[in-house]
């Protein structure tokens, strides 16, 4: 018992780390955004954003380090060496420093951006050299933070690490349940017992609607909550974070769009199109409805079974891709 409370606190610290370093280096991004325009600023907001290439450098590796992502931290010297370089050779006009902002610190490639939520999601085989190739791919601090952040919130093995606070078999198989991890955590527990009770019924018909395994992690420090549900969408995430005003921001994401009827219709989803491969939303909800709402988008999200033989695009991408269930 002792050294399942050791490897909750420690899978826990871990995490909560991670988001500690992640809101760091996106506040300094954030701040190095506002560019002034003198000569003499100039030259100063220079020298700030040289020195800041080695913090945002200090903490990407240090999220590295905490889930052995070894394989980032050759990439991540190269990223910033480049940033580095380009630095010096800045003539310190207000726009050679503007792009070198945009290109080396803030930028979001759309096919990059792309690339990271095809290939990074749960209950996945790719493999950590497939992860480095993704990585070589990013040529921004805030591309490869984006692309670390989707790598450890959409990690069933990170997700698992925590030991369970109680969990519930649904269905017909043992193996299949619903888990509740991390810090006690009253909202947490609400959506755990939700779904506990909406995913009972163990008929054909309603497991066609059922989720699968089910992990539901509270970081209270981080004002968080995690969720991964496996066959919604092959493996819905969901990450939830009290605001200053006191919502709660929601952002989802599902790496296959399995119906485009039923996806389109989400709550919050984001430049979404017939045929495309995944799907990302967000919205903001009130403390009174955060339990239903986080429940409802669970249950909107259509499943593995909801695939249409009349869409022919998915039906034909799902194949390509030799998706498992």
């Amino acid at each position: 018992m002792e050294d399942n409370f050791k490897q909750k606190d420690l899978s826990l610290e871990k995490l909560e780390k991670f988001f500690t370093y992640d809101i760091e280096v996106k506040k300094k991004l954030y701040q190095l955004g506002s560019i002034p325009t003198s000569h003499e600023e100039l030259i100063e907001y220079t020298d700030i954003l040289c020195k800041s290439t080695e913090s945002i450098r200090s903490k990407l590796i240090k999220i590295c380090k905490l889930f052995d992502i070894n394989i980032a931290i050759p990439i991540i010297d190269n990223l910033i060496k480049n940033c580095q370089q380009r630095i010096i050779n800045t003539n310190y006009s207000y726009q050679d420093i503007q792009s070198i902002y945009n290109d080396l610190f803030a930028k979001m490639n759309e096919e990059t951006i792309s690339l990271i939520q095809e290939n990074i999601f749960g209950y996945s085989d790719k493999t950590m050299e497939d992860f480095g190739l993704i990585l070589n791919k990013c040529a921004s601090c805030n591309e490869f933070l984006h692309a670390l952040h989707s790598y450890v919130i959409r990690n069933e093995s990170i997700l698992q690490s925590i030991p369970e606070i109680k969990s519930i078999p649904i269905g017909t198989s043992k193996w299949v349940k619903i888990s509740l991890r991390g810090d006690q955590n009253q909202l947490a527990e609400d959506i755990f017992d939700k779904l506990v009770e909406q995913n009972a019924d163990v008929s054909s018909e309603a497991r066609f609607h059922a989720v699968g395994n089910t992990d539901i992690v509270a970081l209270n420090k981080s004002n968080k909550i995690l969720i991964m549900a496996r066959d919604k969408g092959h493996s819905l995430t969901i990450e939830t974070k009290l605001e200053e005003d006191g919502n709660y921001g929601v952002e989802y994401y599902m790496p296959k769009s399995i119906s485009y009827n039923l996806t389109s219709k989400l709550r919050g989803i984001a430049n979404y199109s017939d045929g495309d491969a995944f799907a990302i939303g967000s919205f903001l909800t009130e403390p009174d409805c955060f339990v239903n709402d986080i429940v409802d988008l669970i249950n909107s999200v259509p499943t593995d079974c909801n695939l249409s033989w009349t869409d022919e695009t998915m039906y034909s991408y799902l194949n390509d891709q030799a998706y498992h269930r």
